[in-house]
């Protein structure tokens, strides 16, 4: 992973992802143990770990405001994953809507 700015928008190659955490190669038949390691900790510091580790369940949207924190998390682990992947893995979980599940 290498330090970069929050705010760096430079263009990126193809097979890189970039979040406010860090930057690494996207996943594909090669790198999982590298990409799973770093993805670990973005999705830690987008506090969503624990949501793709089934460690925390959905809560009853009778709580509606905690809910929708929940939600946000989530979306927040599916996108880190989904975005973090090549399009060729990609293609293999794009119908994949839980992200416990990719």
């Amino acid at each position: 992973m290498s330090a970069l700015s929050i705010n760096d928008t430079s263009p990126l190659p193809g097979d890189r992802y970039r979040c406010k955490f860090g930057e690494i190669e996207k996943l594909n038949t090669t790198n999982y143990t590298h990409w799973a390691r770093n993805l670990r900790a973005f999705m830690r510091g987008e506090d969503c770990l624990k949501i793709v580790l089934r460690e925390e369940e959905e809560l009853s949207v009778n709580n509606y405001t905690r809910w929708k924190e929940f939600q946000s998390r989530k979306g927040a682990a599916y996108a880190l994953i989904f975005t973090s992947c090549s399009p060729e893995i990609q293609e293999y979980i794009s119908n994949i809507d839980e992200p416990a599940d990719m």
